[in-house]
């Protein structure tokens, strides 16, 4: 019974505290990103982390957006399977979540992060997207993965 009180106060102190979850973010982002070369974008102001791996310009270049509660993380398989395929793939960090910068009172919602993806799309992706070719937009819905492109 001890033990179960002492590890929920600890689990209450990590996820609550800015102590904690800043612990707790820097450990994880440590570990996870060494992966992924990692670079921020300066969004409204807010720190955006995102990571890209560009490849030849002859693909469209697809866009790796995570769900509610995730990272970019979360497409780590994915992201070398698709720039073996020849094609320039980003991986976006929603405000708010995995390694971009976390905001009290920021009015999180959908259209705040729709318009947080545009913004990237169009200063970042398209940017550096030498074909000018429309990018594939892939993400989550309701656990399912979908692609939009147009």
């Amino acid at each position: 019974m001890i033990r179960i009180v002492i590890v929920t106060a600890i689990a209450a102190w990590i996820l609550c505290s800015s102590q904690g979850y800043a612990l707790f973010s820097s450990y994880s982002q440590t570990i996870k990103t060494q992966r992924f070369p990692v670079d921020f974008y300066d969004w409204k102001g807010y720190k955006i982390r995102y990571t890209k791996s560009v490849m030849d310009d002859s693909n469209p270049p697809i866009i790796l957006i995570h769900g509610f509660g995730a990272s970019f993380e979360y497409y780590r398989k994915q992201i070398p399977v698709f720039s073996r395929a020849g094609y320039s793939v980003y991986a976006i960090d929603l405000l708010g979540f995995g390694g971009s910068e976390k905001v009290v009172g920021a009015g999180y919602s959908a259209e705040l992060w729709a318009q947080q993806v545009l913004d990237f799309v169009t200063d970042v992706v398209l940017k550096s997207n030498k074909s000018k070719k429309m990018p594939i937009l892939a993400g989550l819905y309701r656990h399912m993965s979908i692609v939009l492109s147009q």
